[in-house]
């Protein structure tokens, strides 16, 4: 934790640990609602503390506002829901101004849940910059909720002028599949650059058995501005132009947000591969990839990969 970051005073933490004993039969039970009248009275007991304490300090909560949101989500209401993950925007924010480093935040259950809303990572960048610039001024921000009411105003006017983009991007992609040929034999090849020798062979082997690679790489206009700025929308607008999706996901990178966005396209026919030392090696990636529908295949050399290939099209 950054040196501004102290801990709750005694009392304050025993009561706390047994809020959390309390929480978790409220939950096992499925009682939301009393226990967000809780997180309230609890929550707003703590800010009252904190704003007590001297200026250059403040109290993470972090966990008390993510768990907060949850129950919120949980409770399946619409209202309730949206309140819900703007409380756990406010413990990503936490998160992000309380650790010592920001990789720590970027791994924390608020960001693991955070990053399935896709079109919100503008967001969360431009929070991340904003606190950046916060820590680096030596000023301490108590509530989070006012560094959220920093970064909203500028993401919206990011995000007017993005939408365009976005639109221009759309045609722009439109003439380059439409181009390349019929949908029905497109396949969008995915995965992390840094392999992109890999990649090009899973292009080169889809084109040998009469489909069309499709690849965000290949589309030059998209990496030149002011296209180059939104890659990770213009990919996935690249994904919904295709009949099927091979993921090579040896290397985390961008792609997983477009296997995230590839589960909710029905007629999109996806396969997962991966790198493997033996045949029963267990896949090195994430969970989230793992625990996908989608058809997986562990490969020693390009002649297993191949093969497989021509199976997932045919």
């Amino acid at each position: 934790m950054q040196s501004y970051v102290i801990q709750y005073p005694s009392s304050l933490e025993k009561e706390l640990k047994e809020f959390d004993l309390l929480l978790y039969n409220l939950f096992s039970h499925g009682d939301y609602d009393s226990a967000i009248s809780l997180f309230e009275e609890k929550y707003a007991k703590v800010r009252l503390i904190e704003d007590e304490l001297d200026r250059e300090f403040k109290f993470h909560k972090g966990g008390l506002l993510h768990n907060w949101g949850i129950a919120l989500i949980r409770t399946q209401d619409q209202k309730r829901i949206s309140s819900g993950i703007d409380k756990v925007v406010l413990a990503f924010i936490e998160d992000l101004y309380d650790f010592d480093h920001f990789d720590e935040a970027y791994s924390s259950p608020a960001y693991t849940f955070l990053k399935q809303f896709t079109q919100a990572i503008p967001l969360f960048n431009l929070i991340a910059e904003k606190i950046a610039e916060i820590i680096k001024s030596g000023r301490v921000i108590k509530d989070p909720q006012e560094i959220y009411n920093m970064a909203i105003p500028e993401f919206l006017e990011e995000k007017d002028s993005m939408g365009q983009t976005l639109e221009d991007a759309r045609k722009k992609i439109r003439e380059f599949v439409d181009s390349a040929g019929e949908k029905e034999k497109r396949v969008f090849i995915g995965g992390a650059y840094k392999n992109i020798a890999v990649l090009k062979h899973i292009a080169d082997t889809v084109e040998k058995f009469g489909f069309i690679p499709i690849m965000a790489c290949d589309c030059q206009e998209l990496s030149e501005p002011p296209f180059d700025q939104h890659i990770n929308e213009t990919s996935l607008l690249l994904l919904e132009e295709c009949q099927y999706a091979i993921f090579e996901i040896t290397f985390s990178n961008g792609h997983l947000m477009e296997i995230e966005r590839a589960k909710d396209h029905a007629d999109l026919k996806v396969m997962l591969v991966y790198q493997i030392m033996k045949g029963d090696d267990p896949p090195r990636v994430t969970r989230m990839v793992i625990t996908t529908s989608f058809e997986k295949f562990g490969y020693q050399n390009f002649t297993q990969l191949t093969a497989k290939i021509g199976e997932f099209l045919h």
